[in-house]
């Protein structure tokens, strides 16, 4: 909801949201339907730093649409006039097929120039969206991804990223830039070296999207952004970075980063796993063997730590790099 009431805010001419509620089991969906209502307010209110962002509440009621995955689907054609609308996911299919269900919406029922790939556990400011457009239209350069300055939520002052990471393709690791500095400005200027642009927030040329085709949705959760950008760059679209676009993030909310035991091994399978098939699809044969001997030294330390199911299952993605979480503890 928060994160709506900033994005409401916007006095910029002319834009819809759509919320993909990806298969949520806390009934978000009717907390969300009720808060456009106006019978709903905000559950937790943001740190003090951060409440102009979102007090006092935007007008309601706000218009709004609510549409099954498949509902969505079979209205192909008709325009809907609403600023807003809610998209109930059949099933959790990852991040990657939670966005491109907005995106195939956004490219078949709206007249737009932009897509904007935005976490629900974000809160923008007010001048964010026109900051983004302003420079896509300024800038003669085939422009495919571009990232907004982020900085942590409950520590305003600092980073979490500029823009958007560097890629080492010999580790598979990406490294955000600026990430946990205080910011004094010194990513205030172009930062031509990015390899993407992190998932909290992707702005687009809608041109981007047709070219190069929707996010991957083999990854279910991380690579994707590699993925995408590494595509695009092959189209020969560049990445890129708005400073005075800024957004606050509570990190890790949207995956429950914070959780332990079952959580934490579901996201360190997906990022191993994601190495093998991102670096398999774009890396040198050399990039790939340096992968999997790091790959193999993690199974080892699983090994030697006595974490038994660990290493079988994380075994088994040597064999099937395509396989996904296992979620009763037993792997064939």
């Amino acid at each position: 909801m928060a994160c709506l009431e900033s994005l409401f805010k916007h006095a910029y001419p002319s834009f819809t949201v759509i919320v993909v509620d990806n298969d949520s089991q806390n009934q978000s969906i009717e907390h969300l339907q009720a808060w456009a209502l106006g019978k709903e307010r905000l559950s937790e209110t943001p740190i003090a730093h951060l409440v102009h962002l979102v007090m006092p509440p935007v007008p309601k009621p706000i218009a709004f649409k609510l549409y099954s995955e498949r509902e969505a689907e079979l209205t192909f054609g008709k325009i809907d006039d609403e600023r807003l609308i809610f998209i109930q996911s059949s099933h959790n299919r990852g991040f990657a097929a939670g966005n491109n269900i907005a995106l195939r919406y956004a490219l078949q029922k709206l007249n737009c120039d932009y897509l904007w790939i935005l976490n629900n556990d974000t809160l923008v400011m007010p001048d964010t969206l026109r900051m983004l457009v302003e420079h896509l239209e300024k800038r003669d350069e085939k422009i495919g991804m571009l990232g907004a300055k982020i900085r942590y939520y409950h520590m305003p002052s600092r980073l979490q990223c500029a823009g958007g990471a560097t890629y080492n393709r010999w580790t598979a690791h990406a490294q955000m830039r600026g990430n946990g500095e205080l910011d004094s400005g010194q990513y205030d200027c172009p930062q031509p070296d990015l390899d993407l642009i992190i998932g909290a927030s992707i702005f687009l040329p809608k041109a981007f999207v047709q070219d190069v085709g929707l996010m991957n949705e083999d990854y279910f959760i991380y690579f994707e952004e590699q993925d995408w950008a590494e595509r695009g760059r092959r189209k020969g679209w560049l990445l890129d970075y708005e400073w005075k676009a800024l957004i606050y993030h509570k990190e890790g909310a949207t995956i429950g980063a914070n959780a332990h035991t079952q959580s934490s091994f579901f996201s360190q399978f997906y990022w191993l796993r994601n190495k093998l098939l991102f670096t398999r699809k774009f890396g040198s044969p050399l990039n790939i063997v340096f992968i999997y001997i790091g790959f193999l030294l993690n199974l080892a330390k699983r090994l030697f730590k006595g974490e038994f199911y660990r290493f079988k299952v994380l075994s088994c993605l040597l064999f099937n790099p395509s396989m996904t979480f296992p979620h009763e503890k037993t792997v064939s």
